[in-house]
């Protein structure tokens, strides 16, 4: 039993040596994020009594070990901040009650490092980020620009195309990017849209895309990027930057006329089939 465990044991040392060898980095950052809802065409509020917080995150394949970064000002600095971690991804979050919270935490011109494990087999290696500017740079507030809202929902037939209209990210630069994600009840993705150029300010949405009766969580974010191309990582790109995300809800309803036209298809068919009892 002894021989057995000690071959165990040995498996399982060689498959961590493995699994760090095949760990590849595919980016990593750390962001300041701004969370607010829409209930209304006009209406945008804090998304909670926390909105304001602190994002560090890193992607890639075969990710093992710890990850973690640390801030260089504010009450924590110097403070080691480990992100949880899958074989793809791993993220750190904090939130605040305001945005002035958030920096004297973490500072308002901090240049924040991370330290990783591992990548592509090359052993602990650790990055410095592009510092953040001396004041906050949070992009536009994205706001969804359609009138159709009810209940603090945007209301859409699923029947029909539909094309989602939202305002200009007028302050966009090349580094910078913005996307849109429906999710179901079940936090499962039905449609998303992601850019990387200005001046795109509508999504569509095809018909049979939303399920009537539903309804859907979606998020539209401005992302204001400040982007270190030349990193440790060949094809990984470090990043800083502010974000701006506007969570709302979509209910998915036929227009009273599609209801109507469902009912009448219902009616015929029942009258067709009454019919035909007849006859037989």
């Amino acid at each position: 039993m002894k021989t057995m465990r000690s071959f165990l044991v040995l498996f399982v040392s060689l498959a961590l040596v493995a699994g760090l060898s095949a760990q590849t980095i595919t980016g990593y950052g750390v962001g300041k994020v701004y969370n607010g809802t829409q209930t209304s065409d006009l209406i945008f509020n804090d998304g909670s009594a926390m909105p304001y917080g602190i994002s560090a995150y890193v992607f890639g394949s075969g990710l093992l070990g710890t990850y973690s970064f640390t801030p260089a000002s504010g009450t924590q600095s110097g403070i080691v901040k480990t992100l949880t971690t899958n074989a793809t991804s791993g993220q750190f979050e904090e939130y605040f009650t305001s945005s002035a919270n958030l920096n004297t935490a973490y500072g308002n011109n901090s240049a924040y490092s991370m330290a990783f494990p591992n990548n592509a087999g090359s052993g602990p290696q650790s990055a410095t980020l592009p510092a953040f500017p001396l004041s906050d740079a949070y992009p536009d507030v994205p706001m969804i620009t359609n009138l159709t809202w009810s209940g603090g929902m945007l209301q859409i037939d699923p029947t029909q195309n539909y094309t989602l209209t939202f305002t200009a990210f007028a302050s966009f630069t090349s580094d910078d990017s913005y996307g849109l994600k429906i999710k179901d009840s079940l936090s499962i993705e039905v449609a998303s849209g992601f850019w990387n150029t200005g001046g795109t300010t509508t999504f569509f949405i095809a018909a049979g895309t939303l399920t009537a009766g539903q309804i859907y969580d979606a998020n539209l974010r401005f992302n204001n990027n400040f982007i270190n191309y030349n990193t440790p990582f060949a094809g990984a790109n470090g990043n800083t930057g502010f974000t701006i995300s506007n969570d709302f809800q979509i209910q998915a309803i036929p227009e009273p006329s599609t209801y109507a036209e469902i009912f009448g298809v219902m009616a015929l068919a029942g009258a067709m089939f009454h019919r035909r009892r007849r006859l037989a």
